[in-house]
């Protein structure tokens, strides 16, 4: 999606341990209304090889740019 974007976009996090991630949603050329999309965090856990994270956004005027979503990832499994 080009209204989002994740920081850090790759990387590596030992087992146990946590790691802050932003996820940033430009909506400066988005019309009003809903947005939604997926994260998808691969991992090397059998069980849960992929965690998918579903973001959503509202643009309520029309866009103005630089709308800032964070989202946890420290949950483990969630």
């Amino acid at each position: 999606m080009p209204w989002l974007s994740e920081s850090p976009a790759s990387g590596s996090v030992a087992g146990g341990a946590s790691q802050d991630s932003t996820v940033t949603v430009n909506a400066a050329s988005l019309t009003a209304g809903s947005y939604s999309a997926h994260i998808c965090v691969a991992t090397n856990d059998a069980t849960h090889a992929l965690v998918d994270v579903p973001v959503s956004a509202t643009v309520t005027s029309g866009g103005g740019g630089g709308e800032l979503l964070v989202v946890d990832l420290s949950t483990p499994n969630q």
